[in-house]
C-alpha cells in the first residue's frame, strides 16, 4: 500500500477479518495490537459499514469516490472557510444536530468538520446514525470471543513518544 493510497477502515476491516478466520480455523489465537478505537471496534462489532454496499462493489459510484477521495481536502477547506472561527463551525453543528454538538468541544475542530461532512454527504445526522448503530445492539453482537487489556499512560508522556516516533519515521522516510 503506498503512503499516499486511501485506506478506510472498512478496507482495514475487510482484510483483517479474514485473516482472524483463517487464525482461529488453524486453532491458534489472533493478536491485535494498537490502532485506534475505531479500527477496533470495526472488527470486534457489526456495524452500519456492513450494510452499506462498499463503492467497489458499485461500479457507478467508482468516479464519484475517486472525485471526492481527490476533493476531501477541499471539501475540509470549504467547511472551515464558511466560518470566521471554530466557536461558529461548533455553532452550525449545534444548529443542525445539537445531540452531536455537546459531545464535542468546540476546539475539536477535527471532529466538528467530519460531523459537519456527514450531514452534507449523507443528510443524515450524526446522532440519527449513531441511534441506528445503537439500536443494533452491537455490544451484544461481538464477532469473536475476546479480551481486550487497554493500556493507560499520563498524556504527556504519550505525546511525547509519538512525536519521537513520528520524527523517526520521517526521517527514515
Amino acid at each position: 500500500l503506498e503512503p499516499s493510497a486511501s485506506f478506510t477502515v472498512r478496507d482495514f476491516r475487510d482484510r483483517a477479518l479474514p485473516v482472524i478466520d483463517d487464525i482461529l480455523r488453524k486453532g491458534r489465537t489472533p493478536i491485535l495490537v494498537g490502532g485506534t478505537l475505531y479500527y477496533v471496534q470495526a472488527l470486534l462489532w457489526p456495524s452500519l459499514l456492513d450494510d452499506t454496499p462498499a463503492i467497489a462493489d458499485q461500479p457507478e459510484r467508482q468516479q464519484e469516490a475517486q472525485d471526492a477521495a481527490a476533493d476531501k481536502t477541499d471539501h475540509v477547506a470549504a467547511i472551515r472557510a464558511e466560518f470566521d472561527t471554530p466557536e461558529a463551525m461548533h455553532a452550525e453543528l449545534e444548529r443542525l444536530d445539537p445531540r452531536t454538538a455537546e459531545r464535542f468541544h468546540p476546539s475539536d475542530q477535527r471532529k466538528v468538520i467530519r460531523n459537519l461532512q456527514i450531514i452534507r454527504e449523507t443528510g443524515e445526522l450524526p446522532s440519527t446514525l449513531l441511534q441506528r448503530q445503537q439500536d443494533m445492539r452491537v455490544t451484544e453482537q461481538l464477532r469473536f470471543h475476546c479480551n481486550v487489556l487497554w493500556l493507560t499512560c499520563d498524556q504527556e508522556m504519550h505525546d511525547d513518544r509519538l512525536s519521537r516516533r513520528v520524527d523517526k519515521m520521517m526521517k527514515a522516510g
